[in-house]
């Protein structure tokens, strides 16, 4: 089964990160999300801007991922969490370099050529593209 780990954003600003698999990035109901990150989660879709950084077969993996990037961003619906591991620093350079190459990928989007960095997908770009809409009518 392929972990990832994901980023929430208000903006540019990163509100949550989180680890799971399948559709956890969007999942609203019967998980273990705070009531405000819940409700902000609703008031965003369908257009809630999210970026998945990091993929593994390995769930331990993305569960230091996810350590290291709560820790950079300091997210404001991260929850206090104790399954946090703690990070050797040599473990915590290889977390920092593997998410750089992942974002270095660039992807454009087929409509208007707009370029992302790699696993940043917006549904409100998927949605709102003016390129999209004119080819469609």
């Amino acid at each position: 089964m392929l972990y990832y780990v994901y980023l929430h954003y208000d903006g540019d600003e990163v509100v949550y990160v989180g680890r799971g698999k399948g559709g956890r990035c969007w999942d609203t109901h019967g998980t273990r999300r705070s009531e405000k990150h819940k409700n902000w989660m609703l008031e965003q879709l369908p257009f809630l801007k999210y970026e998945i950084v990091f993929t593994s077969m390995n769930r331990s993996e993305t569960l230091k991922v996810e350590n290291e990037l709560t820790k950079r961003y300091s997210p404001r619906y991260d929850l206090l969490q104790t399954n946090r591991l703690p990070l050797s620093e040599n473990e915590r350079q290889n977390c920092i370099s593997r998410i750089n190459k992942v974002n270095q990928i660039k992807k454009q989007c087929e409509h208007c050529q707009s370029e992302f960095s790699s696993g940043m997908y917006s549904r409100w770009h998927g949605n709102k593209c003016k390129a999209r809409k004119d080819n469609n009518g």
